[in-house]
């Protein structure tokens, strides 16, 4: 297409899945990462499935490669600095009774993290091009201090996504191209949690007939141990879109990014048991899996040229959240799962809309603002997953400071809603803790690139 210049119950709980909740805290609601271009952020990536302005087009929209011309390379950088601050309003000690000791506020709970993406296009010609994008589409960590009131729930979870994706692209007419292409997806999580030793030996002592009294001296000053859950899988699914241009100066573009489900296979590791516990079967270290389900999203973008100066940009994007109905982790050796959990997201929708104007023929100015719905109900939030709808505000601006080679620099400013959460004990074999609170949260993304035409 023509160009015009113009993202017994152990850790596994919430198992390996939960970990990558992290980016709940970090950007796209649920877990997902929208930063794949600094270009796309500058206009809180509406339009991204039509303009075809960079290589992220890779990603976003694959049939945009037939918008672009010459042999490309593109490197992106986002940093994103996200705040979680959890104001507790109170946890129960669900063996002895009362609350659980430790501290119930967590200034920030989200850790700033750096995410990469890799672009490059072989203009072979006119109307074929071929492609590839590194990017990470899932992940971040969050890590929550050792003495907080919900460390039986969450201390340290972790994702690192790598999806590499080759993709060709094809002008069937001046106002049509298809393209699409694999993807192939490396994940790896680790989770974290406290463990309540005192009150499983407590139990143990109690169900065995020691009276009550002589359980709670014996058990006295014991502390907690630490549960992790460790796994990573490879696996792979696909995208596929179309473009449309009807009119010189208005693309339409259509894309699909499959599901994809990673098999997660890792460890179970007990730390800093009391000697007690190191017999007992509920506590044995073994192999661990877990099924990590990665949504199927839909994305419709459209961009608008009034003039060689000024455009505007649009994006509704919908996520297929509702796989995420319930967790089942297994260990080697159990019959059966060894924990479900009903997690029963919702499929979400991701609104923007964003304008650029060019003063001169060499800058471009950027806006874009957002509406980002979150797929987790109140009623299943957790302390892995505070996820809360959000609203976007973005700036930035590209520069051609050379022939063949631009840069772009972009801010977003998120504003999270407060997300309370009321999880009760999640029960099992192993004890847990009622806990309750509010979650503060807001995201600022700086994102730089650079694009090289040769």
């Amino acid at each position: 297409m023509r160009n015009y210049a113009g993202g017994a119950r152990l850790a596994p709980v919430v198992g390996l899945i939960a970990a990558v909740g992290v980016v709940a805290d970090a950007n796209a609601s649920g877990f997902q990462l929208k930063e794949q271009s600094a270009e796309g952020l500058g206009n809180a990536f509406a339009g991204s499935s039509a303009k075809a302005q960079d290589l992220s087009t890779i990603f976003f929209n694959p049939a945009g490669m037939t918008s672009l011309s010459g042999h490309q390379a593109q490197q992106v950088l986002s940093y994103i600095a996200p705040t979680a601050e959890f104001q507790g309003s109170g946890s129960t000690n669900t063996t002895f009774g009362g609350p659980v000791s430790g501290t119930g506020y967590q200034d920030d709970a989200a850790e700033n993290a750096l995410v990469p993406s890799l672009y490059l296009m072989y203009d072979y010609s006119d109307d074929l091009k071929f492609g590839l994008a590194v990017n990470t589409p899932f992940g971040l960590v969050t890590d929550y201090d050792s003495d907080w009131t919900g460390r039986y729930h969450a201390l340290r979870s972790d994702l690192m996504t790598i999806a590499v994706q080759p993709t060709i692209a094809y002008e069937v007419n001046d106002w049509l191209s298809i393209g699409g292409g694999p993807i192939f997806q490396y994940a790896n999580a680790e989770l974290t949690k406290a463990v309540d030793a005192r009150s499983a030996v407590f139990g143990g002592l109690v169900a065995g007939g020691a009276p009550l009294a002589t359980a709670a001296a014996l058990t006295a000053g014991i502390g907690d141990a630490r549960s992790k859950v460790t796994g990573d899988d490879v696996s792979a699914g696909y995208s596929v879109g179309v473009m449309f241009e009807p009119v010189e100066t208005t693309r339409i573009g259509l894309s699909y990014r499959s599901r994809i489900i990673h098999e997660l296979d890792g460890d179970v590791e007990f730390e800093n048991l009391p000697t007690a516990l190191r017999t007992n079967p509920a506590f044995r270290n073994g192999k661990g899996r877990a099924e990590l389900n990665l949504p199927d999203s839909a994305s419709l973008g459209i961009y608008h040229e009034f003039s060689p100066q000024f455009a505007v940009m649009g994006e509704v994007s919908w996520t297929n959240w509702s796989l995420f109905r319930e967790l089942s982790v297994y260990r080697e050796g159990d019959p059966g799962a060894l924990s479900t959990t009903v997690e029963d997201w919702n499929d979400t929708w991701f609104y923007s809309l964003g304008a650029t104007y060019s003063p001169i023929d060499k800058l471009k100015l950027q806006i874009g603002v957002a509406y980002d719905q979150s797929p987790v109900p109140d009623a299943t939030r957790t302390p892995r997953v505070p996820d809360a709808d959000r609203t976007w505000l973005a700036l930035g601006v590209g520069y051609e400071f050379m022939p063949g080679m631009t840069a772009n620099l972009a801010y977003t400013h998120i504003w999270v809603d407060d997300a309370s959460i009321n999880l009760g004990n999640e029960g099992g074999g192993l004890p847990e803790h009622a806990v309750s609170g509010t979650y503060k949260s807001d995201i600022d993304i700086i994102a730089a690139q650079l694009k090289v035409t040769f």
